[in-house]
């Protein structure tokens, strides 16, 4: 019995089809990835591949045999996923990977598309209660910035753009990928901490359209 195998097989966790397979590959891989970690399995090539397969079997197959996997489609993948390409993964199949900064932040975006916790189907329940704990802390933390702290006062239209930018931990010139990168950061913030008025704030923010159009550069 291949015990490496069985233990990724343990912490796959139950997902639809219907909810994965409108989701790019790479992102995929990233979540496939981010779940080996906080599972202490090694970021090896065959773990990845394996891990997935089993969890997004229907975009990762050969077409025509779900149960087989397409090693040219996955290895492709990651390949996507490398500096060269997309910047989501570091290393190489000889010493393993990691994940970028931005890597982590497209596997917390798949997260949060299909519901599901980074933790296997047996972890334990502390785990994720201080992961809400941590959320908490930080929307306390965020709660005496000016932008946050004007919101909270119904001062909307005293928030100027400059106190947006400082309240994401970023300037206006970063660039496309820092902005996306920050704001799901705090998307995951404001989704964990289960603060309804940080994650009003969080919507008020993205659907503003001075802050839209630095999304567009």
């Amino acid at each position: 019995m291949n015990e490496l195998l069985e233990k990724i097989k343990k912490i796959i966790p139950d997902i639809k089809q219907e909810i994965y397979d409108s989701l790019d590959l790479n992102s995929l891989v990233c979540f496939s990835t981010h779940l080996l970690e906080n599972n202490n399995i090694p970021l090896t090539f065959e773990n990845i591949y394996v891990a997935s397969y089993l969890c997004f079997p229907t975009r990762f197959c050969l077409i025509g045999f779900k149960e087989f996997p397409d090693g040219a489609r996955i290895n492709r993948s990651i390949l996507q996923c490398l500096p060269k390409y997309q910047n989501l993964l570091m290393g190489n199949a000889k010493t393993g990977y990691r994940l970028t900064n931005l890597g982590l932040s497209r596997a917390r975006e798949v997260e949060g598309k299909i519901k599901l916790e980074y933790v296997s189907k047996n972890a334990k329940q502390e785990d994720i209660s201080k992961r809400t704990l941590d959320y908490k802390k930080k929307v306390e933390e965020l709660a005496e910035r000016s932008a946050f702290k004007k919101f909270n006062h119904n001062k909307i239209e005293e928030i100027g753009i400059d106190e947006i930018f400082e309240f994401l931990e970023i300037t206006p010139y970063s660039n496309k990928a820092q902005i996306k990168e920050k704001l799901n950061y705090f998307n995951t913030v404001a989704e964990y901490s289960k603060s309804k008025k940080f994650q009003e704030f969080m919507k008020w923010i993205r659907n503003k359209e001075e802050f839209k159009v630095y999304l567009k550069n």
